[in-house]
């Protein structure tokens, strides 16, 4: 076999060189053509509304994860530009870690500046217990300076939004607007509840959604157990079955000027007080508060024992237990009473 010459084996390597630098370069003037088009989108708005845009950029997050995160929520009108941009200009190196809220009137190079350059906002941390209603809420929240306390109240009481305001702890940029707050609290909700429904818990109740988060909102006053939840919705949804009013003392001090105060015989028996469930029949108007995880599961999830159909009663032990006495009877009920609370 004749061998080849070292001119002859070296002109195929010279050729896929020549092939993948050639390629190279077109890729590179595409590139570089299709920036010089688009290039105007690093200064047009970002969003074309004055309402600020709330990004968090995680401790140790990747660029590419950043670029991700703008593009899925549709921040970037051509997200590739961006991208590439911030690569060339050596700025993906420089992203700092924190909360940032972007005036939503800012253009694409602004917002990389203030990834890079600015300072992340303050944080506020602030917790939301279990169970408060709005009034409480918006106590907290403006005591710390996240929302305006009228506005607050306002806006969940014309749109119906207590029972829905989730009770966590969270963490807030300074500078929000109290809508952005009440939203939030309402996203949050939100997943909790589809998170519970979807869990395929026994619903046995035919109750709506609201009737059952209200529902909720009571047991979450009464005891913060689980078990003690659901056998307390069990007793509201038999005394609703059987037309008895519901006599939850919660109920009775839900209002604007009583919020602070504990139930008392006066408030309980108020016939002028429409969320007293000793006076009214059925649920109350609204939901009293606004329940944590727990006592949406028991609403979705109640009491199924033996004696689930027959409990109608509950009082606090009062001794230290924070939990409750159940009864089938009025007679038991009644024993139970003095032996819990007037000690006989």
């Amino acid at each position: 076999m004749v061998g080849r010459s070292e001119e002859q084996e070296k002109a195929p390597r010279l050729m896929s060189i020549k092939t993948v630098l050639g390629a190279l370069i077109i890729v590179t003037l595409g590139t570089s053509l299709y920036i010089y088009q688009r290039i105007g989108t690093l200064d047009e708005p970002i969003a074309q509304r004055k309402a600020s845009i709330r990004i968090s950029v995680a401790q140790g997050m990747t660029f590419k994860q950043l670029v991700a995160k703008l593009a899925q929520r549709t921040v970037l009108s051509d997200v590739l530009v961006f991208e590439l941009y911030a690569r060339f200009s050596g700025q993906d190196r420089n992203i700092k870690a924190g909360q940032y809220l972007i005036d939503g009137r800012s253009t694409p190079r602004q917002l990389l500046h203030e990834l890079t350059q600015g300072q992340p906002e303050k944080s506020i941390r602030v917790t939301l217990p279990e169970g408060w209603n709005r009034w409480q809420m918006a106590d907290r929240l403006a005591k710390v300076k996240l929302v305006d306390r009228d506005r607050f109240l306002k806006r969940v009481e014309m749109e119906r939004l207590e029972g829905r305001l989730f009770p966590d702890t969270y963490s807030f940029i300074a500078k929000l607007d109290t809508d952005d707050v009440i939203d939030r609290l309402l996203n949050r909700h939100k997943v909790v509840w589809s998170q519970l429904k979807g869990s395929r818990l026994r619903k046995t109740s035919k109750l709506s959604d609201e009737d059952l988060i209200n529902i909720a909102s009571m047991a979450q006053k009464e005891s913060g157990h689980l078990d003690e939840q659901q056998k307390i919705v069990r007793v509201f949804l038999n005394r609703l079955e059987r037309g008895m009013k519901l006599q939850s003392d919660p109920t009775c001090v839900y209002h604007a000027t009583l919020y602070k105060s504990k139930p008392s015989p006066r408030t309980c028996k108020d016939k002028t007080n429409p969320y007293s469930t000793y006076v009214i029949k059925g649920l109350p108007p609204t939901p009293i508060g606004n329940p944590g995880a727990s006592a949406l599961k028991a609403s979705l999830d109640p009491f199924g024992g033996e004696s689930a159909a027959k409990i109608l009663f509950f009082v606090a032990r009062q001794d230290g237990s924070k939990r409750h006495y159940f009864s089938e009877t009025y007679k038991e009920h009644r024993g139970a009473v003095k032996r819990y609370l007037k000690g006989k």
